[in-house]
């Protein structure tokens, strides 16, 4: 069937929604290129035939009409698997963004060995993209985006010191003196910042 290949890429896609990036396939995805230059090969000599059968008057014109449907339907399939390849591309990129945002800059070697070459150099300028970016509105120094995925539910949170630490300035410009087992009720941003140093734990 025509564009068959390009259609099990698709369900590659649906039986992958929700876990880690498959392999790139590579051998389907040549196999469709390779098919859609048959297809409008086929459609190219078709399609001369056609031309040179409308402007030869000595020919017979009985071939045209029972061409052009098949002209039609391979170029019907050449669309699709164009789609089904653009698809299957979109999807991996998106997927390789969110790799980004959710396990950091550096991707473990069991994902990477899953990344084509293209890939592995799209993750690679995203990845600085966004480090630009980010370091261009962090005031001085780097803001990380990708720390605060999740929405605290309150605006506060209450912390214990389990170190002391001494004056520690909040993002509101106020000083606190942390010193071990001193409690405070502080912005939850800078209570993220003190338990991941392991100045702080969260008492809930």
């Amino acid at each position: 069937m025509l564009a068959s290949k390009a259609h099990e890429l698709i369900k590659e896609l649906d039986r992958s929604r929700d876990t880690v990036l498959p392999p790139y396939n590579a051998e389907t995805i040549r196999f469709c290129q390779l098919e859609a230059n048959e297809l409008f090969r086929q459609n190219y000599e078709d399609v001369q035939t056609v031309v040179q059968t409308g402007t030869d008057s000595n020919s017979s014109a009985s071939s045209a009409p029972t061409l052009m449907p098949t002209i039609s339907i391979r170029h019907a399939a050449i669309q699709r698997i164009k789609r089904c390849l653009l698809a299957y591309a979109y999807h991996r990129m998106n997927k390789i963004k969110s790799l980004r945002w959710s396990i950091g800059p550096v991707l473990p070697e069991h994902m990477r060995n899953n990344l084509s070459i293209d890939e592995i150099e799209f993750f690679s300028n995203y990845n600085q993209t966004l480090s630009s970016y980010m370091r261009s509105i962090g005031n001085n120094h780097s803001l990380d985006l990708t720390s605060f995925m999740i929405p605290p539910k309150k605006l506060f949170a209450h912390i214990k010191c389990i170190q002391d630490y001494g004056p520690y300035e909040t993002s509101d410009g106020t000083i606190i003196q942390l010193t071990f087992n001193s409690e405070h009720y502080v912005l939850t941003s800078d209570a993220e910042h003190l338990i991941q140093r392991k100045i702080a734990e969260h008492i809930v």
